[in-house]
């Protein structure tokens, strides 16, 4: 974490990371964490109280003598940038085991694909998924901290209002399979044109490796024209373009959702959507599309898709 130890041992050991004082449990590693309407170092005597193992923090002016004097307080590491070291500490341990990383973004229904992702991998392999929101410069390393060594896959999302942040997730995750459900001019924030988020969504594609796989919506002119210069594995999905993971036959069920097949290159398989909003269809090829690059059947798919439950809308970014 670039940092120098002030107090304790380095051959300490914590079991989880917190960045807030209210919700930490006794054994963590507490990382004080400056934001726009808070500050963490105000809070690290409630860490210390609450038995922190650790404390990573950039100022000092509030630790007492007293607070690291006694036996058995928690080691404390003076970082000159506290986020940073959250993210580098995050980044070290994506490295540890084998682990494979999908990372999702899009204007729209990253969530939502997300969770149907995970639905699906789930079924084959021990999962890690975003929870709730977190899925920015802080909740993403939070996330992959919450690791356990039996996790095979994570299914992280990464949202962005300016250019550089997908940029900076995907170093923290080095995701193996970059899903970018669709890019619109919804929400611009910082980025004042379409082309610009077209390009800081398109950061996520750049960051894949060579043995990596982009999952890519070939009815969405503006991924489709970021997928055209890439040099990598890539499979397409789509209801009204040519794509390797094709819906047709679509019927609406009103209430109960759709029905439509799925066409996975050679094979096809009858899907039962419960979910309403014909944008799910799209959400669930972009699954479909991320399982099977996994290795993941038609079969199991399609009970991952049934198994999903429905997330509580919010605007994304």
């Amino acid at each position: 974490v670039n940092g120098k130890l002030l107090q304790g041992s380095e051959a300490a050991i914590f079991h989880g990371v917190s960045i807030n004082s209210r919700t930490i449990k006794e054994g963590e590693l507490f990382v004080c964490i400056k934001g726009k309407n808070f500050d963490g170092h105000d809070f690290f005597g409630d860490a210390f109280t609450k038995g922190a193992a650790g404390i990573i923090l950039s100022d000092t002016k509030n630790l007492s003598t007293d607070m690291i004097a006694k036996e058995g307080s928690p080691f404390v590491i003076q970082s000159e940038n506290t986020l940073r070291a959250l993210q580098d500490l995050a980044s070290y341990q994506r490295s540890l085991f084998p682990f494979r990383v999908i990372a999702v973004t899009g204007t729209n229904g990253k969530s939502t694909t997300k969770e149907m992702i995970a639905s699906i991998i789930e079924t084959k392999y021990k999962t890690l998924k975003t929870q709730g929101n977190l899925n920015n410069h802080i909740g993403l390393p939070l996330t992959l901290l919450t690791r356990e060594p039996e996790h095979e896959v994570g299914v992280l999302e990464m949202g962005m209002s300016a250019a550089g942040e997908i940029k900076r997730l995907a170093e923290i995750a080095k995701p193996d399979i970059g899903v970018i459900t669709n890019i619109s001019a919804g929400h611009l924030g910082q980025l004042k044109t379409i082309k610009e988020v077209q390009t800081a969504k398109g950061e996520l594609f750049d960051s894949l490796h060579k043995e990596g796989t982009a999952i890519v919506n070939a009815d969405d002119p503006l991924v489709l024209e970021l997928a055209k210069s890439l040099r990598i594995k890539k499979i397409t999905y789509g209801i009204k373009e040519p794509a390797d993971i094709q819906a047709s036959d679509i019927r609406n069920k009103g209430n109960h959702g759709f029905t439509f097949t799925a066409k996975i290159f050679d094979q096809a398989i009858p899907v039962k959507l419960p979910q309403i909003g014909y944008c799910n269809i799209y959400n669930a090829l972009a699954a479909l599309a991320t399982g099977h690059s996994l290795g993941i059947t038609g079969k199991e798919m399609n009970l991952g898709l049934k198994n999903y439950q429905q997330i509580p809308q919010r605007n994304e970014q």
